[in-house]
């Protein structure tokens, strides 16, 4: 086994971040007061201070979730930190009821949220989190817990670049950078912290985990299996684009020619278009997929569904598209928009809400007619139709035009995009329609 690589000093990896960026920039930098991101914040306050990095414009953020009473004057003592740095700062709040399960998920979920929208406001594009080594490790630990392949590319840890909603770019270049030694820095500096009670809470998982991580690391094996993540998509990406054509629903055929690719490339490729397809944000579990691939192997024509998706066999080559089960309707508000089956953004430009339904009216227009009329059949049953409400129906007769747009959905990688999956979906974002994602800042 070759040596875990030493931990990279949080200076060092701070200033080969901001060398690496394509500039100028302006950087949302989330800090929540802890060593971590207080350390990130003022170790980037202090090399852009040198001249060293010019065009770089940093913006500081700090969210509230409102689960402690001690919280907002914890983020008013992080804005007063800020403002001695001179670095805008704002508090975020995370408003409303809170879950009574899954309280850290939906914390999460929140405060990317709310750093997005800020970040749309201030003409942001690249968020800045203090995320160490330890939490890489402790991250690789959950996910080994949680599955039975240990050398699976779904363990790798947290990506060093990550595309939020299609527009933002998470970074996290503490990544290869111990706690211990941020900590260090602070006290130099003579720079305090806050300690969150939160992270001593036996009731989370990332708790229990660190408290139990023992003294062996695990860093090595995150950066092999994020390595072998990026050429697995790029190998399945390249399958795709060889031997895949996208059709409306959105529907995929691909050649039977594709079963001669390696097992590891026909499974990656097939676990991203089933996600997409079949309106979910994770592929299926390996082991479904391995029998969908002996039933391809198998040679015999036929039908298989796995994650809501249909695959049709036949003679020259495999069709997937989404099942006609459990398309459920979709109430569409004035003015808003809404995901629907997964699969589509709906848009509703009218002033009266509209419902969104699965295709009642037989064959459309956008599906191709090369294609078999079986196929054609289901394809067409799958397509979103637009329903109007009475009033909207009285209102065309007024003259007023229901202006609904729907784009196509796809799957996890819209949500949270880790770079070394771009290849992948921008090969089924283009297979689709779709344009490709954002190439990242460095």
């Amino acid at each position: 086994m070759s040596a875990v690589p030493a931990a990279l000093p949080p200076r060092q990896a701070l200033s080969d971040f901001l060398t690496a960026l394509r500039k100028p920039r302006r950087l949302l930098v989330a800090i929540s007061g802890g060593s971590d991101s207080t350390g990130l914040l003022f170790l980037l306050h202090d090399l852009v201070s040198t001249g060293a990095f010019p065009g770089i414009m940093l913006l500081a953020a700090t969210v509230d979730h409102q689960l402690r009473p001690e919280a907002r004057a914890e983020a008013e003592s992080v804005g007063r930190f800020c403002a001695g740095l001179s670095i805008a700062h704002r508090i975020l709040s995370w408003d409303g009821a809170k879950p009574a399960r899954g309280v850290p998920a939906a914390a999460r979920e929140a405060r990317y949220r709310l750093l997005s929208e800020m970040a749309k406001a201030e003409g942001v594009d690249v968020l800045v989190t203090g995320h160490t080594l330890d939490d890489q490790r402790e991250t690789v630990a959950m996910r080994k817990a949680r599955s039975a392949l240990p050398d699976s590319i779904g363990l790798a840890g947290m990506s060093g670049m990550t595309l939020y909603e299609r527009h933002l770019w998470i970074a996290r270049p503490l990544l290869g950078s111990l706690r211990s030694d941020i900590r260090e820095q602070l006290r130099q500096a003579d720079v305090g912290w806050i300690e969150d009670p939160s992270n001593q809470d036996g009731r989370y998982e990332r708790v229990r985990v660190r408290s139990s991580l023992m003294a062996a690391t695990t860093e090595e094996g995150a950066d092999r299996l994020d390595e072998r993540r990026s050429e697995s998509a790029q190998s399945a990406a390249a399958l795709i684009s060889a031997h895949a054509t996208g059709h409306a629903g959105p529907s995929v055929f691909f050649s039977a020619r594709a079963l001669r690719e390696p097992d590891d490339s026909l499974r990656r490729a097939f676990g991203g278009l089933l996600m997409v397809l079949g309106g979910q944000t994770y592929p299926p579990a390996r082991e479904r997929l391995d029998r969908v691939m002996d039933f391809l192997r198998s040679g015999r024509s036929g039908r298989a569904t796995i994650g809501r998706c249909l695959l049709v066999w036949r003679p020259e080559g495999l069709y997937i598209t989404r099942e006609k089960r459990d398309i459920l309707p979709l109430l569409v508000p004035a003015r808003q928009s809404v995901v629907w089956d997964g699969r589509f953004i709906i848009r509703n430009r009218s002033s009266k809400d509209v419902t969104v339904t699965a295709n009642q009216q037989g064959v459309t227009e956008p599906v191709a007619s090369s294609l078999p009329k079986t196929i054609i059949k289901h394809i067409s049953g799958i397509l979103p139709e637009i329903i109007g409400s009475d009033d909207t129906e009285n209102a065309n007769k007024s003259g007023e035009q229901v202006r609904v747009d729907c784009e196509i959905v796809l799957g996890g990688y819209d949500r949270f995009l880790p770079d070394a999956d771009r290849p992948l979906a921008d090969a089924i974002a283009v297979l689709l329609g779709r344009p490709r994602y954002l190439t990242p800042p460095v």
